[in-house]
């Protein structure tokens, strides 16, 4: 019998996330792998290329926007952009606080989603360190 007919939903940590699935939840902690092995979320972050690339030759004048690096696996960077648009529709907290307050501030939509899926991925790690559920007071 092979893995993911063992697979049962209800033992997913991230499943507990608002907007996730336990199919995105399964396919996340697959790509994830071992959180040990990343000692802190920035390390995480960078291996699926949610870092912001800063390009500065020192001759043109410094833009103020930085792309995503988009090293990483694009698969998880579509699923966190999936489930981003998912709580920002439902305006599930706390993340879609967090989105509305960068929107406020000024900063353009696809920036502010950016940032939100970078803070999910935060969130995601620690989940998966401290083995416990989603609490929406920790966010």
């Amino acid at each position: 019998m092979g893995y993911y007919q063992q697979f049962q939903p209800n033992l997913s940590r991230l499943a507990t996330i608002p907007g996730v699935t336990p199919e995105t939840a399964c396919l996340l902690e697959a790509y994830i792998g071992d959180v040990q092995r990343f000692p802190a979320a920035k390390k995480l972050v960078a291996f699926f290329g949610m870092n912001p690339r800063l390009h500065d030759s020192g001759y043109q004048k410094k833009s103020s926007v930085t792309p995503l690096q988009k090293k990483g696996e694009g698969r998880v960077r579509h699923k966190l952009f999936m489930i981003v648009l998912i709580q920002i529709r439902h305006q599930l907290n706390p993340f879609y606080r967090y989105y509305r307050r960068l929107v406020d501030s000024g900063k353009p939509k696809l920036v502010a989603i950016g940032a939100t899926m970078r803070k999910l991925l935060v969130t995601i790690y620690a989940m998966l360190k401290n083995q416990q559920d989603f609490d929406p007071e920790k966010v």
